[in-house]
């Protein structure tokens, strides 16, 4: 970020630097979560590891028995696990590239793999089930303040915040035409509220929770109001004078189009779990949970918390985190997985996600599991193709029809099998069928 300054002069107090930004918070977050993930292995190199120890063990054994040098040898030649070994990750190569064509980009063959195996996805709200995007929608004010006082005063409270929710309630007091006042001072306090000093007026706007940290009484009508703009699945922010609160500000903001219909083919896919974590209202939360079916959710939740929720999912088994914001790159490097909507996401979440959809488009996640879920069945299909010609080379061994010579011949022409099954995967359809 910078200010160019045309004349004069000015005045600049750092409050919070280095350890105690928020920033540093996040990044202290994402480190902790980077430390405490193992690293997740393909099954072709589980499967790799084991087998060339299983295979020189059998080789040392059947030597001690046969003495016959030849046979071990023809034996080794045949059972060698080369073509597994290029044909898997082949495989998942294939199907990054096809995932690519839908503006999806895949870190790792590793990720791809736990992806079409996961029963548990997690979600952010703002930003990935939504569009991001707040817009005033209601307005209370108490008797002794209008509506558009509320507005007005709550607007000139939050020039300079880039959070959302200023930039749009700044954007409905111009669309009312309210004149706005620079304040003379101003504190934003990170997923809480705003102080400022306005006209002689301390004007606070914020969390209700917020406001009571700060000493401000909160009549009974303004906390019935923002309790029923919440239940009606819309943000709520409260407006103060001083030392007591005189309004309600609702914002509402859309979910995407193609939610509801991307959550369906999740479950189509053999989802069994959908979960929504947000620092919004439990009542805004509880509306968009219900409205695209989650089996949980969990509201008013800061980075720390979506954190913790998070991790009883982990105790429990893989768990796949959506998200986009900044205030997410943690959880996005806690999980199993980690999916960033990378268009309007911020950098440290698309660091931080081992999978990013290029687009803000949902409907692109089923595509993509859809992909490594028949990615998978390849792969396993290529362990089948090799145990049966496996299978084939040492029968054609033990009974004498080839020796060395022949078995190396017979190890390259079955090498293409796999090979060109995993191919497959370059042109592989997207389709959760």
């Amino acid at each position: 970020a910078s200010t160019l300054l045309a004349s004069g002069t000015i005045t600049i107090r750092a409050e919070k630097v280095g350890k105690d930004t928020t920033l540093d918070r996040i990044v202290q977050l994402v480190e902790a979560a980077e430390k405490s993930q193992s690293r997740i292995s393909t099954l072709g190199e589980r499967f790799g590891k084991a087998y060339l120890i299983f295979a020189f063990i059998g080789a040392g054994a059947l030597y001690l028995i046969t003495r016959d040098l030849n046979l071990v040898l023809a034996v080794v030649l045949v059972v060698c696990a080369d073509d597994v070994a290029v044909a898997v990750p082949l495989a998942y190569m294939g199907a990054i590239g096809s995932a690519a064509k839908h503006g999806v980009v895949i870190k790792g063959a590793a990720y791809l793999e736990v992806l079409g195996r996961a029963k548990t996805f997690v979600f952010d709200k703002t930003g990935t089930l939504t569009e991001g995007k707040l817009a005033v929608s209601k307005v209370f004010a108490m008797p002794g303040a209008s509506e558009r006082e509320v507005v007005a005063l709550s607007a000139s409270a939050s020039l300079g915040s880039n959070h959302p929710l200023s930039k749009a309630i700044i954007a409905h007091a111009h669309t009312l035409g309210a004149e706005l006042v620079q304040p003379t001072s101003m504190k934003g306090v990170s997923g809480k509220g705003i102080i400022a000093e306005l006209g002689g007026l301390r004007i606070t706007v914020g969390r209700e929770a917020f406001l009571a940290s700060e000493g401000i009484m909160v009549p009974p009508e303004v906390s019935d109001a923002a309790k029923r703009f919440a239940e009606g699945g819309e943000s709520v922010t409260f407006f103060a004078k001083n030392d007591a609160a005189f309004g309600v500000i609702a914002l509402s903001d859309r979910i995407r189009p193609e939610a509801k219909a991307a959550l369906a083919e999740l479950r189509a896919l053999g989802v069994t779990r959908l979960v929504m974590l947000t620092g919004d209202h439990a009542g805004v939360a509880e509306s968009v949970a219900r409205e695209l079916g989650f089996d949980e959710w969990h509201g008013g939740l800061l980075p720390e918390g979506k954190i913790k929720a998070l991790e009883g999912y982990l105790a429990q088994g893989e768990a796949v985190m959506v998200g986009d914001g900044v205030n997410d790159a943690a959880a996005l490097t806690a999980a199993t997985i980690g999916i960033a909507m990378g268009a309007i996401g911020y950098d440290t979440a698309i660091e931080s996600a081992d999978i990013v959809l290029m687009r803000d488009d949902l409907s692109a996640l089923p595509k993509v599991i859809a992909i490594a879920r028949k990615t998978r069945r390849v792969s396993m299909e290529d362990f089948l193709i090799w145990g049966v010609t496996n299978v084939l080379g040492l029968a054609l061994v033990f009974i004498g029809v080839i020796g060395p010579a022949g078995a190396a011949a017979y190890n390259f022409i079955s090498d293409f099998f796999p090979l060109i099954n995993s191919a497959r995967t370059r042109f592989i359809s997207d389709s959760p069928k």
